[in-house]
């Protein structure tokens, strides 16, 4: 959770370059009662959202220094939180999103200058996470019908399904 607070200070300070309103930004989002209450459970909720708040961390300063390193780190940061939790991959879809936009054209950098600047090198990154997030979850649903697991579960069960679900 300390890493995540880091993370998010360090992307609001990117933009503000303010201390004492990143300092409160990452604050907020710390004190967030869902962050409080499931923060020091064995739950992935938390865990996986502070891999995506450090993945942002490392994509807001990879314009500035434009390493192929930095953007693998933005990778494995939502890599990982997409490993814990799937819906933790939906800043992973906004970013394919923005990627596959400026494909197309648009440039919505700052300036009217592209993000992407070398489209195809900085799909890399990105293409293996995604291989790595579907061939894990392909196993664990592989693994989970060959053992016949119920405990396990793989699938979202509404309220008024909970007994089928759990059959």
């Amino acid at each position: 959770v300390l890493l995540g607070f880091w993370a998010t200070y360090r992307f609001v300070l990117s933009f503000l370059e303010s201390k004492i309103i990143s300092f409160l930004g990452a604050t907020i989002i710390l004190i967030s009662p869902v962050i409080v209450f499931y923060g020091n459970s064995f739950l992935p909720d938390v865990p996986a959202f502070m891999f995506v708040l450090i993945g942002w961390m490392f994509f807001a300063r990879w314009p500035k220094h434009n390493q192929k390193r930095t953007l693998w780190l933005v990778a494995i940061f939502f890599m990982l939180g997409g490993l814990l939790k799937v819906t933790a991959l939906i800043s992973f879809f906004a970013l394919a999103g923005v990627w596959f936009l400026e494909l197309l054209g648009a440039k919505l950098g700052e300036r009217g200058k592209p993000i992407f600047k070398n489209r195809w090198e900085s799909l890399v990154p990105f293409a293996a996470t995604l291989l790595v997030v579907v061939a894990w979850y392909v196993w664990a649903w592989h693994y989970n019908a060959e053992h016949s697991t119920k405990y396990f579960s793989m699938r979202t069960c509404p309220i008024w399904n909970v007994s089928s679900c759990c059959n």
